[in-house]
């Protein structure tokens, strides 16, 4: 699979949290990553284009995440990224 990383971003949605996000476009679709361990670690999940975006409950198991506030703030930047990638 070919990833290509195409921005890093600094992504503030007024929730008083900062998520250093990578987003990166595959053939697949988007390979989110948040970089939340001292901006050099973190989950990462590849949300197919050709699939439905998961739930958060589903989303958080995935990914390790124990906040759900953090799972909903990946979870609609990538529905943004997929509304300006249709």
């Amino acid at each position: 699979m070919d990833y290509h990383c195409n921005n890093i971003e600094n992504h503030e949605p007024g929730n008083a949290t900062r998520y250093r996000l990578v987003l990166s476009n595959t053939k697949k679709g988007l390979l989110l990553t948040w970089l939340k361990n001292g901006g050099i670690g973190g989950p990462s999940y590849l949300f197919n284009k050709d699939r439905p975006i998961p739930g958060v409950g589903y989303f958080m198991e995935k990914t390790g995440l124990t906040r759900a506030a953090d799972a909903k703030v990946l979870i609609e930047r990538a529905k943004a990224w997929r509304r300006d990638n249709d």
